[in-house]
């Protein structure tokens, strides 16, 4: 395994990203170095926000622009990559680009329909902006495509939640 693998499966944050800054001066035209270092990036941003909890921190916030920043770049080299669109969408989600990252996300899919996990981000991007017709439309979406998910029960569940709370906010 290359020290990238090995120092980002070993939280040697600093390590790797040095390795992948190496890869990327030495082909610059390579979209998968660029991919590869904003993942790291939004790993790290993940682990900080889990570290914060819930105290209304942004804790994490600054990881995740740096994988936009990558990521665009990944982008700009393969402008037509499912998982490029995907990756830049999701961490434009991340930091509350709600409008770009839904155009990213929504263009993922429809270059790769069985990319899904740009539909599980669009539908937590729905439910995050409060639109619930459209996070029921992407929860069938999910589960037509999806049909033996191993989490298929959890998220009937959530649908359940999703329509009781339309129902909720219908009697008021």
């Amino acid at each position: 395994m290359t020290c990238r693998n090995d120092c980002i499966r070993l939280g040697k944050y600093e390590k790797a990203e040095a390795t992948l800054n190496q890869a990327r001066a030495l082909n610059p035209k390579d979209p998968m170095n660029p991919t590869n270092l904003g993942a790291l990036y939004f790993n790290e941003g993940d682990l900080e926000s889990a570290a914060a909890g819930n105290d209304g921190s942004h804790l994490g916030e600054g990881s995740y622009r740096k994988a936009v920043n990558v990521r665009e770049e990944a982008l700009g080299l393969d402008p037509h990559a499912p998982r490029a669109n995907f990756y830049l969408g999701t961490a434009l989600y991340k930091i509350g680009e709600y409008e770009r990252a839904e155009s990213l996300l929504t263009s993922a899919l429809a270059a790769d329909k069985n990319l899904l996990e740009a539909q599980l981000s669009l539908l937590n991007l729905y439910i995050r902006q409060q639109r619930y017709d459209a996070a029921l439309e992407q929860i069938s979406a999910y589960l037509e495509a999806n049909p033996d998910a191993s989490h298929r029960e959890q998220i009937e569940k959530f649908r359940t939640q999703i329509k009781n709370a339309m129902n909720q906010k219908k009697e008021f």
